[in-house]
């Protein structure tokens, strides 16, 4: 779990260098430079906690590979699941 006040792109490198598969940011740190990176770093991008539809569009467009929210139904009906 990267906290919103730390530096994502840092964390990415020590997870990879820890061998994690995956990294957790705050919806708000997921941008596509970030994403590409974590991919490139062969981990998944798993964004925490997106409960608003505009920030949802923003980490899908982004490329976030998984997303957890508190509104499961709604987050699911606007992703056309």
């Amino acid at each position: 779990l990267v906290h919103p006040s730390l530096d994502a792109s840092r964390a990415a490198e020590q997870a990879a260098a820890l061998g994690c598969v995956a990294l957790h940011p705050f919806h708000s740190q997921a941008t596509p430079a970030l994403v590409d990176r974590v991919h490139g770093l062969a981990m998944s991008v798993v964004v925490w906690t997106v409960n608003d539809e505009k920030d949802l569009a923003t980490v899908a467009a982004a490329g976030a590979d998984v997303v957890i929210s508190d509104r499961v139904a709604d987050t699911l009906a606007a992703l056309g699941r």
